[in-house]
Parts: C-alpha cells; sequence; structure tokens
C-alpha cells in the first residue's frame, strides 16, 4: 500500500523489496494489484540526498520479478535494462518518463508539487498530516486501463540523505482526503541490508547464488551482489507507517510518532 492522489478502490497483493547498493546508493522495487476509476498516482516519499535525483528502470518485461525473488526462500514442502534519469532543477514543469504502464515523475520537494496536474496532488491536509516537510517523492501516474491488474514493479535507484538507514515506503493515503491512524496492511517486504534483521526471514542462497533464481542481466542495477536477503510479511489493521531500517532493527515508524526529517536530514519538527 502507498499514498494515491485520488480515491482507490482496493489494494493488495503489495511487493516491495529496499536494498543498500553502496555507501549511500539504495535501490526500491515496488510491486502492487489496486482498483481505481478516476485518474491517479501513486506517490513514494523517498529520503533522497539533496541536490541528487533518481534512476527508473523499465521492467515492464520482468512481470514475474518478486514470484523469482521468493525462490530464493524455499518452502520445506515445496539483458540489462534501460535507465532513464530524472534531475533536479527549475524548471516550471515537471521531468516525466514513461517505464513501462507507468508515467513517471520525480518531485524534489513538497513545494514541487505545484508543478503537477491537479489530479496527481496531495491535499494540504494531507501533507500537514505527513512527516515529509524535507523529503523528495517519486510519482507514477497509473493508466486506467491497469485498473484491477497487478501492475508490473516500478523500480528506481537513488543516493539517501543519510547512509546509516534504509527506508521502506509503507504509509497508507488511499483517498487523498485524511491520514488514518491505523491502516490495512498486504505486504511482503524484502530487503537487503548488512547483518541479519530481527523478526526477518534470511534466503540460505548466498549472493554469488542470486543468479539461480533471478534473471541477473535484469536485476543488475537493484540488488546487491554481496549483501544477503531478507523478507517479512506484514498483515492485517498495523498502526500506518513507514519501515525504517539501521543495525539489525527494522522498525514500522508510525506517521503520528516518527520524524523522520529529523532523522535522514537533521531537521526537528
Amino acid at each position: 500500500m502507498c499514498i494515491f492522489s485520488a480515491e482507490v478502490l482496493r489494494v493488495s497483493d503489495t511487493k516491495i523489496l529496499s536494498t543498500k547498493l553502496g555507501q549511500h546508493r539504495r535501490g526500491l522495487v515496488y510491486q502492487m494489484k489496486t482498483s481505481f476509476e478516476n485518474p491517479t498516482a501513486m506517490i513514494l516519499p523517498v529520503p533522497v540526498k539533496a541536490g541528487t535525483s533518481v534512476n527508473f528502470f523499465d521492467w515492464s518485461k520482468y512481470y514475474n520479478f518478486f514470484d523469482d525473488l521468493e525462490k530464493l526462500f524455499p518452502r520445506p514442502t515445496t539483458r540489462a535494462m534501460k535507465s532513464d534519469s530524472l534531475s533536479w532543477d527549475d524548471k516550471d514543469s515537471i521531468e516525466v518518463v514513461k517505464v513501462g504502464a507507468y508515467i513517471a515523475s520525480f518531485v524534489p520537494s513538497k513545494e514541487d508539487f505545484e508543478r503537477l496536474d491537479d489530479c496527481f496532488k496531495l491535499s494540504d491536509s494531507v501533507f500537514e498530516s505527513l512527516p515529509y516537510k524535507e523529503f523528495a517523492f517519486v510519482v507514477a501516474q497509473l493508466d486506467p486501463k491497469e485498473s484491477n491488474k497487478k501492475i508490473h514493479p516500478l523500480a528506481f535507484t537513488y543516493d539517501i540523505a543519510n547512509e546509516d538507514y534504509l527506508f521502506v515506503p509503507t504509509v497508507h493515503v488511499h483517498d487523498n482526503k485524511e491520514v488514518d491512524r491505523y491502516g490495512d496492511f498486504d505486504h511482503e517486504v524484502y530487503v537487503q541490508w548488512e547483518c541479519n534483521l530481527g523478526g526477518f526471514e534470511e534466503s540460505p542462497f548466498q549472493p554469488d547464488q542470486y543468479g539461480s533464481k533471478l534473471d541477473v542481466e535484469k536485476v543488475v542495477d537493484l540488488i546487491s551482489p554481496v549483501l544477503p536477503i531478507c523478507k517479512n510479511r506484514y498483515r492485517g489493521k498495523l498502526k500506518n507507517g513507514d519501515i525504517v531500517v539501521k543495525g539489525n532493527n527494522a522498525d514500522l515508524e508510525f506517521f503520528d510518532k516518527q520524524n523522520v526529517d529529523e532523522l535522514f536530514y537533521g531537521v526537528k519538527a
């Protein structure tokens, strides 16, 4: 689940991979199934290092990426991709790129939403309820013909504002009217990090064995060749928030308690 600029009827089967690719470099892959009637956009808050941007990867040909990723977690009973970079600049309009089924934009700040069409903006009341005053955003416009389907993964890399953390955007806003204290979670979250995470299952496969399950040519820019992959499931009604990883902890940081601006940018509320 995530933030939407207009009401959606249903969101389910959300799968997210957040990876550490270097000291500051991070990767994010996001896939879900959603149903909606009116034009809308998926909005992902991203703690991008000031003055830098994101790189999108067209994974429309790797629809089953998360099915392959799940093969790294066996149950007891059971070509390089094009990269499109969006820059941080002062143009009057936000640059957009087509990334498979998505029309994607990089929005460097809350104020820059004014450069988007009204149907893809967040309301002032929602913004005031969220802790992203210093964050950048990835905005992925959804084609109505993709309604009630599982859309192919949206994949991108970026430089994180604070190298001590890994960030997984999971906060829920599905009507652009208010931010509920609790959200209905239906998430499988995968991470690549330096150490074991409490509550997460670690794949028994070593990094040099990932190629036996994944299409290496397609994931080369998003998967670390040296770090383990772990996963956890978040199901049911949970407090609304994002997942922040540091050390061997992966905490669901609640929107009403966290100050992620301070964590990533050193700015207190």
